[in-house]
């Protein structure tokens, strides 16, 4: 008998290392080799800010949709790509408001809140919380990344408001107290 729980404890340390902790390194592998060759794209210029930002939103839109396609037979590991993909989509939007000025704060901002409520209905989709952290962690970065450095304590507050009540009602329907405390 002890030889069979020793022969289980090795496989399920075979079977973390092979599923996450590769699956991690995978990742961020593609990240690294695709931000070195975007790197070398950008600054040779054979990319224009606009090319970048599409870029950035395509990647984005590919992580999702691989989680998606994944989740049934890998639901954490789907879990990490859209919440890649999402990151992404933050982080294009952040570009081309801040970096690039394509967009405005106005628009920047709008699209950032429907990232955030499209990281909460994908949540709920896929009946994962930490999709819904993320998507929340998202939405509470928003006004500093849609930010002018104008100060706006109405608009502010009222969108605290807003998304407070919205984190209170996905936590209260779905039983995800945990998202409770992350809004708190």
């Amino acid at each position: 008998v002890p030889a069979q729980s020793a022969s289980t404890e090795k496989k399920n340390v075979e079977s973390y290392i092979g599923r996450w902790l590769l699956g991690v390194v995978g990742v961020i592998a593609v990240i690294l080799g695709a931000s070195f060759f975007l790197k070398y794209a950008f600054e040779s210029n054979l990319i224009g800010p606009a090319g970048r930002v599409v870029l950035g939103i395509l990647g984005g839109l590919l992580f999702v949709v691989l989680g998606e396609v994944l989740r049934s037979r890998l639901a954490k590991y789907s879990y990490l790509l859209s919440g890649g993909g999402l990151a992404l989509f933050y982080l294009s939007i952040y570009s081309a408001f801040h970096y690039y000025a394509l967009i405005g704060q106005t628009t920047a901002f709008s699209f950032m809140i429907a990232v955030t409520a499209f990281g909460v209905i994908l949540a709920l989709w896929a009946d994962a919380l930490a999709l819904a952290g993320l998507a929340v962690f998202g939405g509470f970065l928003t006004p500093y990344l849609a930010s002018s450095g104008i100060p706006n304590d109405f608009g502010f507050f009222g969108y605290l408001i807003i998304l407070n009540v919205g984190i209170l009602a996905v936590a209260f329907f779905k039983k995800w107290h945990e998202l409770t405390l992350l809004g708190f």
